[in-house]
């Protein structure tokens, strides 16, 4: 009944824009929602500082938290955003900034984009934006607002003022706005010289053709085998996925179907055009790896074309539709199930609700071992079992159960290191030191791999991050730091390098103390 409902009230208003007639009752559910809100407005016991948009809006979420947990509705100015990370791109200056107290960093200075052409550089302080000062105010994050200055229509200019080094002088950068492209291929690179790296971020609707373009360069450089990481990769478009998984398997090899009570079903085959289809392979997934990220492993493994090395994944087997409502705000409506090539729908169930839906999750991560994750899959229940091409067993119920279980690791002393990743001391470590040596850094190191094979962290670094730790109150462990101290040093290098030459140079660094990745490179290059 609610969905009726539901759907009834959101299409009203299009029929009507599309000279449809609505229905009476239509019509009268309208008038409903509209008196709802006004009289909440006018009535209610305190003063609402809140618009009909959002009121509406947060109607309409109560009423979608019914259905299931990823249906949503999505008002004008994030549909904006959301229409950004689908198609990865955005039009501004092309700078990430990092905020430090009341104070803004830039940490990330896009390369060829107009702050590089500019002469922006890591680790500069912004204190102004046009005649806006925005620094030294003690203004929080949501405060500053500065995405909404600095970024506006291509070819228009904005005129940023920074500090850098230890002087306070300020620099003026008159810097030209233009279209900036956002990869979602991470990182692509060799690991050695027969084993390639790719990372994906996300889905946009760029991804495949970043995918394949990453692929070409790797096989230029002699890959054989291919470890390719959607840890943390939380999905995106559908029609992404698709085509990073063609780039896999061999023509009229079944990627997906799609189904739905209002949606015939839909099968998806690879086309045949993949750039490899033959070699060596292994996904690497997580807790965090959902939806898109989801399909491309079910495909792997489902095909027998490789091995899904990991934790088992979140679980996300709902497909949304976007529809466009009145005022710019958007539906996401799920309209289907999909299910991967051997049957299985991997969709968690969420009749609990949405918080427990959420939050278990994070309680696999405690799980030490790969008996007790199948377990929790419930592998006694024969309806849940599904078999590879090859005739191998893999269960539905609940996410992608990895063909070798990596652990997550919550002994060895990690408390510490996590605490200060979390409290961010080595990021703003990595921003102080860039604010005084980023120049310096450039001239020396003329690309990344210069960087990475020639610099060393200083001596002091380590007890820099210490000092930094002692001053948020977090209690250092004699134990933690001996075992993980150099892993944080490495990981303020990595900060640099990301910062310097961009996120491909983050994971140039990671890659060499990563445990899951080096144990995935020994499994998929074992018994050769």
């Amino acid at each position: 009944m609610l969905l009726g409902v539901l759907i009834g009230l959101m299409t009203a208003p299009n029929l009507a824009r599309m000279g449809v007639g609505a229905t009476s009752r239509e019509s009268q559910l309208a008038e409903t929602v509209e008196a709802f809100v006004r009289e909440v407005k006018e009535k209610y016991v305190d003063t609402i500082d809140i618009d009909s948009d959002s009121l509406t809006g947060l109607m309409m979420t109560a009423m979608l938290g019914q259905l299931d947990p990823h249906s949503y509705y999505i008002t004008a100015h994030d549909a904006e955003e959301n229409e950004e990370k689908l198609y990865s791109n955005f039009e501004g200056i092309g700078i990430g900034m990092f905020y430090y107290g009341d104070t803004v960093y830039v940490d990330e200075v896009f390369a060829d984009g107009p702050a590089e052409r500019a002469g922006l550089l890591p680790g500069d302080r912004i204190v102004r934006v046009d005649t806006l000062e925005v620094t030294g105010k003690g203004l929080t994050k949501q405060e500053h607002g500065l995405a909404t200055y600095i970024r506006g229509p291509r070819g228009t200019f904005v005129e940023i003022g920074v500090q850098r080094g230890a002087g306070d002088e300020e620099k003026s950068f008159r810097v030209k706005r233009d279209v900036i492209f956002r990869p979602t291929v991470m990182a692509g690179l060799m690991l050695d010289k027969t084993t390639g790296y790719i990372r994906i971020s996300s889905f946009s609707f760029t991804t495949g053709y970043e995918m394949h373009k990453t692929l070409a360069k790797l096989l230029r450089q002699g890959m054989k085998s291919l470890i390719l990481d959607l840890r943390d990769n939380s999905g995106g478009s559908l029609e992404s996925a698709i085509e990073v998984a063609q780039e896999f398997l061999p023509a009229k090899d079944k990627i997906l179907y799609t189904e739905g009570a209002h949606q015939p079903r839909r099968n998806f085959f690879a086309d045949g055009k993949g750039l490899f289809v033959e070699g060596r392979m292994a996904v690497l997934i997580d807790e965090g790896s959902a939806s898109a990220s989801e399909i491309v492993a079910g495909s792997v493994q489902d095909n027998d074309r490789g091995l899904v090395v990991g934790r088992r994944s979140f679980g996300k087997g709902l497909v949304q539709t976007m529809l466009e409502m009145p005022g710019g705000a958007s539906l996401s409506l799920t309209t289907a199930r999909y299910y991967t090539p051997s049957g299985r729908c991997i969709q968690r169930p969420y009749k609990k609700g949405t918080d427990e839906y959420y939050s278990d999750y994070l309680l696999r991560m405690l799980v030490v071992d790969s008996v007790a994750d199948r377990l929790q899959l419930n592998t006694t229940d024969t309806t849940l079992v599904f078999y590879t091409k090859q005739g191998r067993k893999v269960y539905g119920g609940g996410g992608i159960q990895p063909d070798t279980v990596l652990a997550y690791e919550t002994g060895g002393n990690w408390k510490y290191y996590n605490e200060v990743v979390r409290a961010h001391v080595i990021t703003e470590c990595a921003i102080d030191y860039l604010h005084r040596h980023s120049l310096a850094l450039k001239e020396r190191y003329a690309d990344v791999e210069a960087f990475v094979k020639g610099y060393t962290p200083e001596g002091d670094c380590l007890q820099t991050l210490l000092k930094r730790a002692d001053a948020k109150g977090i209690a250092r462990d004699p134990k933690g730091i001996a075992q993980h101290g150099q892993e944080m040093v490495q990981l303020f290098k990595a900060h640099l390098a990301q910062s310097l030459y961009g996120e491909d140079a983050y994971y140039r660094v990671t890659m060499t103390y990563d445990r899951e990745l080096q144990r995935t490179r020994k499994i998929i290059n074992q018994n050769r």
